[in-house]
């Protein structure tokens, strides 16, 4: 301060001279303090307030009136951007080399996933070109080309330290993206987003109460799924534990879906994976293995007190369901023969004869050959 500058300036005796002074008027003000003795018992109590006092500010919500303790979590500052990651799946589309359907979805996590650290973990897999045309796009010289564009264009969009591009060399599918995106998360990470390129969110979802009910319930709550429509499927049994917590109505479901959700790393890590083969659909085997033990892998459906689905719409960039997919066939890009049963009854559930269709295209056929 001032004083100790203006002090220094001074000659050595001057300075012992200061010295002798602030000796002497300690000392008498330490006679006036001995008259107000402070009782021991007080030497005592007031540092173990303050240390219970520390001690619940930063463990609790009670000296927060008025907070829940779910709420408190928000208030306090740490830094949380690694506990959650957000994968995304994608693989080659007709609409490439354009970003904009990803791009949409992307913007849409950060939209509707209430309380998710802005700079959590962004991991984006990008599926090759398939070597077979039974499914996806096949590799021809279009589409290779359309394909680098489409890479260089990821590449320039998305950057940043908290954003990870996976790219396989062809394709591979999409539980052998998922499981490579897992291996590389942050050792910190505790959940993840499992999130398809062409599913954006349409609605809030309460991330913050969800990870607070993980937290608070890591034997129960493993896996959250979201339905794109008003009907709730088949419930797991009668009685639902987290099915009014923190604000959030979760019901056990009978029913696996790979579309978005939300879920621990945990679950994918020891529960999922070793089940489902590397190459294999990890949508039709989940099914199963939850008809069989519904109780441990069946998900909960998520809605709140106020708000239920849709929480999400499907783009169908793919072109693998209802007029897109059927003027596909009829223009010969897709085998009518490669269209699985689940995806006629999708287009009939649309409002196309599939009887009519199926004529149309057995007829261009007869008349080609």
């Amino acid at each position: 301060d001032n004083s100790s500058n203006m002090f220094a300036s001074l000659p050595r005796h001057q300075l012992r001279d200061r010295s002798t002074v602030s000796t002497t008027t300690a000392a008498t003000t330490k006679t006036k303090l001995s008259r107000f003795r402070i009782p021991r018992i007080f030497l005592l109590v007031i540092p173990t307030v303050l240390i219970l006092s520390l001690y619940s500010l930063s463990d609790c919500a009670f000296f927060l009136p008025g907070r829940s303790s779910r709420q408190y979590d928000s208030v306090l500052s740490r830094d949380d951007s690694k506990e959650t990651a957000i994968i995304i799946a994608t693989h080659p589309i007709p609409s490439h080399p354009s970003i904009d359907t990803l791009v949409e979805t992307v913007e849409s996590v950060y939209t509707y996933l209430a309380g998710l650290p802005p700079r959590s973990q962004l991991l984006i897999t990008v599926d090759g070109l398939q070597e077979a045309t039974t499914r996806g796009l096949p590799q021809t010289e279009e589409n290779r080309r359309k394909f680098d564009l489409y890479l260089t264009a990821l590449y320039a969009h998305f950057s940043g330290e908290h954003v990870t591009i996976l790219v396989s060399g062809y394709g591979r599918g999409l539980t052998h993206n998922l499981k490579r995106a897992v291996e590389v998360l942050h050792v910190d990470t505790k959940y993840l987003w499992m999130v398809q390129h062409d599913i954006p969110f349409s609605k809030t979802i309460d991330h913050a109460a969800l990870v607070q009910t993980a937290r608070e319930y890591p034997r129960l709550l493993r896996i959250v799924a979201f339905n794109n429509r008003r009907k709730i499927p088949k419930r797991c049994g009668a009685v639902d534990a987290l099915d009014a917590v923190n604000g959030l109505r979760l019901r056990k479901i009978a029913a696996w879906s790979d579309q978005n959700h939300f879920a621990t790393v945990d679950h994918y890590r020891d529960d999922i994976f070793p089940l489902i083969e590397y190459e294999g659909f990890m949508e039709v085997k989940m099914r199963g293995v939850v008809m069989r033990n519904c109780s441990y892998y069946g998900p909960y459906s998520y809605y709140t007190d106020h708000d239920g689905p849709p929480y999400y719409h499907h783009l169908d960039a793919s072109e693998r369901y209802g007029k897109k997919l059927a003027e596909r066939i009829e223009q010969g890009d897709v085998r009518w023969q490669d269209v699985t049963a689940g995806n006629w009854q999708e287009m009939r559930r649309h409002g196309i004869n599939t009887t009519a269709l199926f004529e149309r295209v057995r007829n261009n056929q007869t008349g080609a050959t």
